[in-house]
């Protein structure tokens, strides 16, 4: 029992608040949704914390995200009387001696951008210490993956820069260019301003991170993501970033293109297939899977050749096909040298009513299985367990499930 499993039934059941509880939040300036590419699939949404923070009494402390109540399932609940409390009440023991609490708005949400622009637009926190830059929050692949709400989201956001004007363009690239010295001038302003806030004292997770541009323009966004990681770094020690530059995107069409991101600047390439085997991959990401199942799968391995073992990165999520298959397609990259990771799949606005998250236990067997996947090639899994508020890898890998 701990702050562990009491994460996994969050991830399997969703959380509610009571109004107390909220008011306790508002009044702590907790961190809300910063509806860049998800929020619960809930009314209210944008109001609710983003996050919690559970410790057990030896001090392990993880990062849950606030995700939506699962129909059927008895969610948890967090009140509060002179002190928060969180019970989950279909497993009653879990969160004995488990403290909560939210996390907190980084003051840098606050500070002027150059442009005037809401900070979360350039740059924001999501778990305790990862720090994502947006160059863009909207995704044109040909077909939405099942679960993502990126697009739903991005327009009730109503973005005005860059990122709603690049998936329009003939040539994301001239786009880009023609507002480029703007834009990273702006970014590397918030960064720096970023990378002074507490929540960033133990780990800094950079990561460059967006919807994906047009298939046929993802040379473009591996350029513009080689030019963002180079501009980062001339303002910024990047001994600050725990892994480096981390960036998140679709694979360019050209693999050559992976070289030119390593000088400019990117230390680890993320690629995600969100489902492994052909047919779910198929169902659930009809955009990817005109990019390319098999593209995928070269580009990672590419990419180990280029960046180096451990630092080819690919992303799944748990509930889009039986666990027993995902987990050996984790066995499968980790032979190749490319680390595998997975979120619990949690219910988002826009994303398909028919999805619902996986069975506590059998979250609970995965992670115990990528644990020991991860042991024996000798990876570690992404970030740590402050940053990745939907995934149990670093709870299994450190022993606390």
């Amino acid at each position: 029992m701990g702050s562990a499993t009491a994460k996994a039934y969050i991830l399997t059941h969703g959380v509610v608040f009571t109004d107390s509880a909220l008011a306790w939040a508002r009044g702590m300036n907790a961190k809300e949704q910063n509806m860049v590419y998800n929020a619960p699939r809930l009314l209210g949404m944008a109001s609710r914390p983003q996050e919690m923070l559970l410790t057990d009494e030896d001090g392990y402390t993880v990062c849950v995200s606030a995700v939506a109540p699962v129909p059927g399932r008895m969610p948890a609940h967090v009140s509060y009387q002179g002190e928060l409390r969180i019970e989950t009440p279909a497993r009653p023991r879990l969160t004995e001696n488990v403290a909560v609490r939210f996390v907190s708005r980084p003051r840098y949400y606050d500070a002027p951008s150059r442009s005037g622009r809401p900070m979360t637009r350039i740059v924001s926190a999501c778990g305790l210490d990862e720090l994502n830059v947006w160059p863009w929050h909207d995704c044109a692949v040909s077909g939405t993956c099942s679960f993502c709400g990126i697009n739903k989201v991005a327009h009730i956001a109503n973005p005005d820069t860059f990122q709603s004007l690049a998936i329009r363009e003939a040539s994301a690239l001239e786009a880009w260019s023609a507002q480029e010295e703007g834009y990273l001038g702006e970014l590397t302003e918030a960064v720096a301003v970023a990378m002074e806030d507490d929540c960033y004292d133990e780990h800094l997770h950079l990561i460059v991170i967006s919807g994906n541009l047009s298939n046929d323009q993802l040379n473009d966004q591996a350029m513009i993501y080689g030019r963002i990681a180079r501009a980062i770094r001339s303002v910024a020690d990047s001994g600050r970033f725990t892994e480096g530059v981390v960036a998140v995107t679709a694979p360019p069409n050209d693999l050559a293109l992976l070289r030119q991101m390593k000088s400019e600047g990117v230390d680890v390439v993320v690629f995600n297939l969100e489902a492994f085997t052909p047919a779910a991959f198929r169902r659930h990401c009809p955009g990817k899977d005109r990019i390319g199942r098999d593209h995928y799968l070269r580009s990672l391995d590419e990419a180990v050749a280029v960046f180096g073992r451990g630092a080819s990165w690919s992303n799944f999520v748990l509930g889009l096909e039986p666990a027993e298959d995902l987990l050996a397609g984790c066995e499968e990259l980790a032979q190749c040298g490319i680390v595998p990771g997975a979120n619990v799949l949690h219910l988002d606005l826009g994303g398909s009513a028919g999805l619902e998250p996986p069975q506590f236990d059998t979250i609970l067997d995965f992670y115990r299985g990528l644990a020991d996947i991860c042991h024996r090639h000798g990876m570690r899994p992404y970030y740590c367990a402050k940053a990745l508020r939907t995934s149990l890898a670093n709870e299994a890998f450190d022993g606390r499930l």
